[in-house]
């Protein structure tokens, strides 16, 4: 039976298409691979593209307000308050120059003593040395220095000086054809370290605590009284040194100087290997020429305790 021109089906249609009716588009399939999703989602659009137009209007013109009103707000606060402030301090640092010049010169590093240079001659050689001093409580000094005979160099090398610090400084066994006058210690282009009062707050306690080596049973044997003397005059001197620092050490350098009252008649170094903590060394050194009786061996440790490199596990 054929429905297609039945009456019936035609009212229906008709009614479904009279104006208000809503039509159900869900029981039309899709059209040459347009799905009825896309064909809503587009009929939505344009139903509602000059609603979305004018609400993006409405949002930039409400961000535009916003955001100029905020600027306009803070310059005419600067104007108003902080112009006033900042000229204040202008005129304040104007007038104060000089404290951040007090300030750093405070900070600075004043400059090393330096005494003249000995000479002590033994065995045919002469030996070389001097005084230095770091005024300085908080900065380490690194010296590059020369022995100076004239224009010419006699010895170069670099040293440190710790904060606070009096040292020797020692050059030893150079041969002369004759003794030469004036000899001098020229240093040039120290470098100052300053210490980090929050990584070492008290640098005597940290001081003590590193180089806290204990000197005994020192004693001295001119080559006059020294057995072991034949052709050669050997001077004598032995003692002990314990290491009583919580700290090992690959190498522990001795600066010896040996007095007799206030003036000094010999010097010498020394170097310790591996002195690990709590270690005990006996020591014995010789060296030539007539040195006689002394009363006083000064014999300090030569290490910049600053250095990590100087420490063994």
């Amino acid at each position: 039976m054929n429905t297609k021109n039945d009456p019936k089906n035609k009212k229906a249609d008709m009614k479904a298409s009279a104006p208000g009716n809503k039509v159900d588009i869900n029981k039309y399939q899709d059209l040459e691979g347009v799905s009825m999703n896309k064909l809503s989602f587009g009929l939505w659009w344009v139903r509602n593209k000059s609603k979305l137009k004018l609400s993006l209007i409405i949002i930039l013109i409400t961000a535009s307000v916003v955001s100029w009103g905020y600027t306009i707000f803070q310059w005419s606060y600067y104007f108003a308050v902080l112009r006033s402030q900042d000229e204040e301090m202008v005129r304040i640092m104007a007038e104060t120059t000089t404290v951040p010049v007090v300030y750093l010169k405070a900070r600075s590093a004043k400059n090393v003593s330096i005494s003249s240079v000995y000479m002590l001659e033994g065995g045919g050689k002469h030996d070389l040395y001097t005084l230095v001093q770091n005024p300085n409580e908080r900065h380490l000094g690194r010296l590059p220095y020369c022995f100076i005979k004239g224009a010419e160099n006699i010895d170069c090398s670099e040293t440190f000086v710790l904060p606070g610090q009096t040292k020797y400084i020692l050059s030893l066994a150079h041969e002369f054809s004759s003794r030469p006058k004036n000899v001098k210690l020229n240093i040039n282009n120290i470098t100052w370290t300053r210490i980090d009062p929050h990584e070492i707050p008290n640098w005597q306690a940290f001081q003590e605590d590193h180089l806290d080596f204990l000197i005994e049973d020192v004693s001295f044997t001119p080559a006059s009284q020294n057995e072991l003397t034949e052709k050669v005059n050997l001077n004598l001197l032995n003692f002990s040194i314990t290491n009583n620092t919580p700290y090992s050490y690959y190498e522990m350098p001795l600066n010896i100087v040996l007095k007799r009252g206030n003036r000094v008649v010999a010097v010498n170094k020394y170097v310790i290997k591996d002195f690990g903590s709590n270690k005990k060394e006996d020591i014995s050194l010789n060296w030539p020429g007539h040195i006689g009786s002394i009363t006083e061996a000064e014999i300090n440790a030569d290490i910049n305790i600053l250095r990590q490199d100087i420490y063994s596990p």
